[in-house]
């Protein structure tokens, strides 16, 4: 069944069968500020694999589902894939979704489940493409100190800055985010009522060094902004 809060506006199930199946997505590597199309991890069975040649599942290192509700309620997230399992069932912090926060340190926001409901930021170009205008304070001066923390909440507002099936073409063809920078892009966007999104970060068999929950944890909570 459908769920409301108590303004009587739609928020997203609880139950894994209120979901349409999700539409599979692409592959990229981000490396550096660098996104790059990744070919030779095929798509079988719900699921991309390591290679043409060794069927077993891409790691993953996180997961996130990014929902805009309405223009009200905005963006909800869970730390999961909700359409793979039944939150009612979960424990914390997979059982609930939760109102897109941010951890804010001087003036980079990190975004993190249950912390601050304000922007460090105001201000920035970004803020405005990622549909997070609500989300700044209205005390603060003019600062950018960019945007950091889970970095599957971040590729889903990206995704949200355009209509399903444009995040390619944003990307790659108008660079909009690159080098750590908010480039831009004249696409529509995607904020549209119950649309959602899923995200999942996956670590790279290609650079087993350099991808590891230690360097990707650094990458979100402890380095520099990821856009700006």
């Amino acid at each position: 069944m459908p769920r409301h809060n108590d303004d009587g506006r739609w928020i997203p199930p609880i139950y894994s069968s209120g979901f349409y199946p999700p539409k599979t997505g692409w592959l990229y590597r981000w490396q550096e500020g660098i996104i790059s199309l990744v070919s030779g991890c095929p798509w079988i069975d719900g699921a991309f694999r390591v290679s043409d040649d060794d069927s077993r599942l891409l790691p993953q290192y996180k997961t996130s589902t990014l929902f805009w509700c309405n223009n009200f309620t905005q963006f909800m997230t869970a730390t999961y894939d909700v359409t793979t399992y039944n939150m009612a069932d979960a424990t914390t912090p997979h059982n609930r979704w939760w109102p897109l926060t941010f951890r804010n340190e001087g003036t980079l926001s990190r975004v993190e489940e249950s912390a601050e409901e304000c922007l460090a930021s105001k201000g920035a170009k970004w803020i405005s493409a990622l549909g997070l205008k609500s989300y700044e304070s209205d005390i603060l001066p003019h600062v950018d100190g960019g945007l950091a923390g889970n970095l599957a909440t971040i590729v889903g507002l990206v995704a949200f800055s355009c209509e399903p099936k444009r995040l390619h073409d944003i990307l790659q063809g108008d660079g909009a985010w690159h080098g750590y920078q908010w480039q831009g892009h004249h696409k529509n966007h995607g904020r549209f009522r119950q649309r959602g999104v899923v995200v999942n970060i996956y670590y790279d068999p290609a650079n087993v060094q350099g991808s590891t929950e230690k360097t990707l944890k650094a990458l979100e909570w402890s380095e520099h902004a990821l856009l700006q």
